[in-house]
């Protein structure tokens, strides 16, 4: 099968924005109070170092959304899915096909807005209960049943690969299943004799 390299769309940009405005509803309306309430002269210092690293916190975010934005590289090839991120720590993470156990999609009203939404990808061990924390997420992926089903497909293929525990236990010589076997055949060939 052929690699599908994936970049989010340029929605996801608008997206961080727009999750990061509560943070800044609540500081932009503690500003206007400290403007206009009357403030004894030595409060007054408050109110520029709060303005100062309130612009600090806009100016830094400004920055670091595109360059997150950036450093979004998904993968799917034929063994593995595997995400690229982190704009000053670099995450590299890879799911084989052999841990993924669901794939899910989500997409939350302001990513239909935007026509956008996440693929979550679980193993057995990371997330624990369905809807939790995804061992690998797609953020800001247009196509998402594509994506979903893309994955599946590889999953399907290599659980159909994958040697059956039962035929791994009938070539092990000696065992309880081959005697079983070996049993139901006597008793085939004594019924045949008798019809």
């Amino acid at each position: 099968m052929e690699i599908i390299d994936i970049k989010p769309e340029k929605e996801l940009k608008s997206l961080f924005y727009i999750y990061m405005t509560p943070v800044f509803i609540p500081a932009a309306v503690l500003a206007a109070v400290l403007m206009f309430a009357e403030v004894d002269p030595p409060g007054t210092v408050i109110i520029p170092l709060f303005m100062g690293l309130f612009l600090l916190i806009a100016f830094l975010l400004a920055i670091w959304i595109p360059a997150f934005y950036r450093s979004l590289e998904y993968s799917i090839d034929d063994d593995a899915i595997r995400c690229n991120s982190g704009v000053f720590w670099k995450r590299r993470v890879t799911v084989p096909y052999s841990k993924v156990t669901n794939v899910d999609i989500t997409q939350g009203p302001v990513q239909r807005m935007y026509g956008v939404g996440s693929v979550h990808v679980q193993t057995a061990g990371a997330g624990g209960a369905q809807g939790g924390m995804a061992e690998l997420a797609f953020m800001g992926v247009r196509n998402l049943e594509g994506v979903r089903e893309a994955i599946m497909t590889r999953v399907k293929t290599r659980a159909g690969s994958a040697p059956r525990p039962v035929e791994a236990e009938r070539a092990a010589p000696g065992d309880t299943q081959d005697r079983i076997l070996a049993e139901l055949k006597a008793i085939r060939a004594a019924l045949e004799k008798r019809g």
